[in-house]
């Protein structure tokens, strides 16, 4: 084996970027602390897992030996980062275990493991395939990552449900909760997919995040292909592959309010600055802020034992665009990052909070996202 390449050094970053924060910096194994240099055909392809998540990206390179072999993840990392020159060249040495690395004034030497420990990227066979922009399924998980649950004990609920239903099936949902919340969203398809449902695990969700909204893969086309207990993301050289969270994800439709009649409408980054000004005051034990909504204003209160009250009051007008609430005068609490978290989702437009009473979850929606819905358990204020 003669591994030796000449790479540009901003595409090798930006590609190790994506790798390295997928390797776990303690494992059992040696080989999974590595990220995997296979050189061949014109291109470097790249590889990291850890075992339940693994990424492969081809990367243009001048080949002048073929060969493959592993690096220790976050020390070529941080040195391919580090350097400022063009181009950087890797060449395996004649001792066999040490790659240099050499730019136009620096050079490295670092060790290397054999390409044959480090574990091959599975098949996942092929149920079915959705094919959609990057830019759609960025946007169907930045509507629901923020509920998806973090302990362990629920672990049905610690990923993202990707589905669609028989009596849709041009439509690819996504749901997430904590119990605490619920979050949904959905695209329109120019396919008919049949049935089903998926659980995309947290870290998933959130190393796919990284690669979708980079603006180069943005508006690329993006394939998934669903096996038995894996999925596969297909974007140009980028391939990702992630089991599944074995488990059944709730009946979540049925949560979701269908008749709260008293609703207020407001701009969502102008309630959402209120309730964070507002909730400055509160502390962790006990993480509240109080909605008073009537026709005239809202008032947000909240206090925060030795910190201090907190009271802002937004006036209410019928013009457009303009705060507005219709119903009876309601009081009622919110956790205030759950409500910050569905406001942000759908940035500066117009949403609508419908509310039932003082004891019954608000449904959040949008003017600019129809699809999309969220809603927020009240607390006891």
């Amino acid at each position: 084996m003669s591994f030796d390449i000449l790479i540009p050094t901003k595409d090798l970053a930006r590609a190790l970027g994506l790798c390295t924060s997928i390797v776990e910096k303690r494992n059992a194994l040696p080989i999974l602390g590595h990220i995997k240099l296979d050189a061949d055909n014109g291109a470097l392809k790249i590889t990291a897992t850890d075992m339940d998540l693994s990424i492969c990206q081809d990367i243009g390179a001048q080949i002048k030996g073929k060969g493959a072999l592993a690096v220790p993840a976050q020390t070529f990392g941080e040195i391919i980062k580090k350097i400022p020159d063009q181009d950087v060249s890797l060449k395996l040495l004649e001792a066999g275990n040490q790659l240099e690395i050499v730019s136009k004034n620096c050079r490295f030497t670092i060790s290397t493991l054999p390409a044959a420990e480090f574990p091959a990227m599975e098949n996942i066979g092929n149920s079915h395939k959705v094919t959609l922009s990057a830019s759609s399924l960025a946007e169907l998980l930045e509507h629901t990552k923020f509920a998806m649950s973090t302990e362990e004990t629920r672990y049905n609920l610690n990923g993202i449900y990707l589905h669609a239903l028989a009596d849709s099936p041009n439509i690819l949902s996504c749901a997430a909760t904590d119990g605490h919340r619920l979050s949904t969203s959905a695209t329109m398809l120019d396919q008919k997919l049949p049935a089903f449902g998926v659980i995309l695990p947290r870290k998933c969700v959130q190393e796919l995040l990284k690669i979708i909204k980079d603006p180069w893969v943005a508006e690329q086309e993006l394939e998934i292909d669903f096996g038995q207990n894996r999925v596969k993301f297909s974007f140009g050289k980028v391939i990702m592959i992630s089991k599944l969270i074995d488990g059944s994800f709730p009946e979540y439709h049925n949560f979701i309010p269908a008749s709260n009649p008293h609703k207020l409408t407001i701009n969502a980054k102008a309630l959402a600055e209120v309730v964070d000004r507002v909730a400055t005051v509160t502390v962790d034990k006990f993480r509240a802020v109080k909605l008073i909504c009537d026709s005239g204003s809202i008032e947000v209160h909240a206090s925060g034992e030795a910190r201090g009250i907190g009271h802002e009051v937004v006036v209410m007008n019928e013009n457009d665009g303009a705060p507005s609430y219709h119903g009876i005068t309601l009081t009622i609490g919110f956790n205030p990052r759950y409500l910050l978290d569905a406001l942000s989702a759908v940035g500066s437009g117009l949403v609508t909070i419908a509310l039932q009473d003082p004891f019954s979850p608000a449904l959040v929606t949008s003017d600019t996202y129809p699809y999309a819905k969220f809603v927020v358990m009240p607390v006891k204020v």
